[in-house]
């Protein structure tokens, strides 16, 4: 019976400790450091290339987060360009 009681106690601790970890570092409002410039990523694109932004996606290389857009004007002319969202820096704009 003691070690029932005891592996209980064990099991309420640990849920308890981990509830309060994610309640106190998960504020919905504020963005992982990986994804910090998504919105200056946007802007930084459609500044280099007025246009729409027909198609982005998130992609992972290595240890980075970046966001490609697609980005085509009203003449038709298409850009591709990229985007570190941990630094905000365009690193890679394909005419």
């Amino acid at each position: 019976m003691k070690f029932q009681h005891y592996c209980l106690l064990c099991f309420v601790w640990f849920f308890t400790t981990q509830a309060q970890a994610i309640t106190q570092n998960d504020d919905p409002y504020i963005l992982l450091p990986t994804k910090a410039y998504i919105e200056s990523c946007q802007k930084k694109a459609l500044q280099l290339h007025q246009g729409n932004i027909e198609k982005q996606q998130v992609l992972h290389r290595n240890v980075h987060f970046i966001m490609q857009y697609e980005i085509q004007s009203a003449d038709g002319s298409e850009w591709v360009v990229q985007c570190d969202l941990e630094t905000g820096q365009l690193i890679e704009q394909n005419d």
